[in-house]
């Protein structure tokens, strides 16, 4: 049998080139197309200094600004016909971000957890669903996976190229997403909780020479959930408190172009904060969507949570050993990926800012992380589970795919019954874009048949930013929804561009029934969808 890290490594590219080969070339949506129109594809000094709205994740679009020219595609048309050339820098970015995490998991635990670790990153949809879009959500992941390692790294050693890794990181991960800040604010908070611990237990434990305090529960805890650290790494984290403050000031300096747009914005305005305090539940919620049916995992990890408190309890207290890895490293990281996954959604709600939920799938490498290494720490605690170390990891890998694989079903399930129901949904796991979208190949079809009838085209029923845009894009002059009783009552033959084509073959037959409507694709199952009608 292979080595179990090979074999997740294969599940997890088997995973990713069929997540590519299904999103790379999708068509693009309206908040993509809005990003596209009024910060990309302009002057350089427009993407630097224009925050009339959130959409302008602004290092992204710098990036995806000068790759384009780069590319020589000058206008939104242009790439309207190619889609795959921008999603492919999408791509790029995520493969960096599983580099990243593996490196990160493999330093403190083992290749196999590492490779465990890519797996569940690849199989929560909600990261499936982000990655691959023209937003900064998955560059973002990518700085959160790369600020966890190099991270780790300076605290491990102080060299300079981790301190200018970090400091690259910090500050474009936070100009890329305002809300990235919530991130090095949790960092930051950790840290500061460290060396308070740290400088506590030294106190008792040297100035005072109180020995039996080190035998003390809660220093043990303490020492085993890296809140104290030993006093010769105590410098190392000084230092690194200090890149995240240097990192985090750089950041936002290179916003200063912007600032007063920044805190201007209605956007930025907070919302009642009865309501978000009661909208902590977005952290149940995002679990919940994390979870992608991967129920099992999350009892893997109390499980490993409760072997853990089993084990500071006791008075032996094997965990405490100096020279215990599992202690020293992966242990500590357990609990710190979890708190930088967790407290990024307190902070929003005592900020009072009632951020979108989508601003948080950017901390999937932290979840990835903390599920992973909890897993591979328990499977090396639970004698039933040691025996089978190997065949547990594999197992764990695919019960990850098969959940992923009914998720899958489930969501395009879901859009199904959208298109013929009416329905319009979005949230982390189910978004109306991601499937069955295909604005490009129905309005070429469109303008094949406008060929030979040149006849009136009328939309309704579409985003601001996507079919409109599309239709433009393509050379289609077209009316609007407010024409559509206008149309109908004084034209014999038009070409109607909808949404869902229940709803309006019921309206034209109850409101219009002397026309006559025949849809030029036999495909229901797409959006939108164009209709050729004529009075009878």
């Amino acid at each position: 049998m292979p080595k179990p890290h090979v074999l997740l490594l294969l599940f997890a590219t088997v995973l990713f080139g069929w997540l590519v080969y299904s999103f790379v070339n999708v068509d693009f949506w309206n908040d993509e197309i809005y990003t596209l129109k009024a910060f990309t594809f302009v002057p350089l000094h427009t993407t630097l200094t224009d925050y009339h709205a959130p959409n302008n994740h602004v290092f992204l679009n710098l990036v995806d600004n000068l790759y384009l020219r780069l590319l020589g595609i000058n206008t939104l048309k242009q790439l309207m016909q190619t889609p795959y050339k921008l999603r492919c820098l999408m791509v790029f970015y995520a493969l960096l971000t599983a580099l990243y995490l593996y490196l990160f998991v493999r330093a403190v635990s083992n290749k196999n957890t590492a490779a465990l670790a890519i797996v569940i990153l690849l199989s929560t949809m909600p990261y499936c669903n982000f990655f691959w879009e023209v937003r900064g959500y998955g560059l973002s992941a990518l700085f959160n996976a790369a600020i966890l390692y190099h991270g780790y790294r300076f605290s491990e050693q102080l060299r300079w190229k981790n301190a200018i890794a970090l400091l690259f990181c910090v500050s474009l991960c936070i100009y890329t997403l305002p809300t990235n800040l919530y991130l090095i604010i949790a960092w930051l908070g950790f840290i500061f909780l460290q060396l308070v611990c740290t400088q506590f237990y030294l106190y008792y434990t040297q100035k005072r020479a109180n020995l039996a305090f080190t035998n003390n529960i809660f220093v043990r805890l303490g020492q085993n959930t890296g809140l104290i650290i030993p006093s010769n790494v105590f410098k190392n984290a000084l230092f690194l408190l200090l890149c995240l403050v240097i990192g985090t000031i750089l950041g936002f300096a290179f916003y200063t172009p912007m600032l007063a747009a920044m805190f201007g914005n209605k956007y930025a305005v907070g919302g009642n904060m009865a309501y978000n305090w009661h909208s902590l539940d977005a952290l149940a919620y995002s679990l919940l969507h994390f979870a992608s049916w991967r129920y099992g995992l999350y009892l893997l990890w109390l499980m490993a949570i409760l072997v853990f408190f089993r084990q500071i309890k006791s008075k032996n207290n094997q965990l405490s050993t100096s020279n215990n890895t599992l202690h020293r490293q992966t242990i500590p990281y357990i609990w710190l990926t979890a708190y930088l996954f967790v407290v990024p959604f307190v902070i929003d709600a005592l900020l009072n800012k009632a951020a979108p939920w989508r601003v948080f799938v950017p901390l999937t490498p932290f979840y990835s992380a903390t599920l992973a290494l909890a897993i591979g720490y328990l499977l090396k605690q639970i004698p039933i589970f040691r025996q089978h170390l190997s065949l547990n990891y594999v197992a764990i890998g695919l019960y990850c795919i098969a959940a992923w694989a009914m998720c899958w079903v489930a969501v395009k399930q879901h859009l199904q019954h959208d298109l013929l129901h009416n329905g319009r949904s979005q949230d982390l796991n189910v978004q109306y874009y991601q499937h069955y979208y295909e604005p490009l190949k129905e309005l070429r079809l469109l303008s094949n048949h406008r060929k030979i009838n040149p006849v009136p085209v009328l939309l309704i029923d579409a985003e601001p930013h996507d079919i409109p845009d599309y239709l433009t894009q393509i050379n289609i002059p077209f009316y609007d929804a407010a024409k559509q009783d206008s149309l109908l009552q004084n034209t014999q033959q038009l070409y109607v561009v909808l949404r869902y084509k229940p709803a309006f073959t019921q309206q034209i037959h109850e409101k219009y029934p002397n026309w006559q409507f025949n849809f030029l694709s036999a495909d229901t199952l797409r959006y939108p969808k164009v209709a050729f009608g004529e009075k009878k």
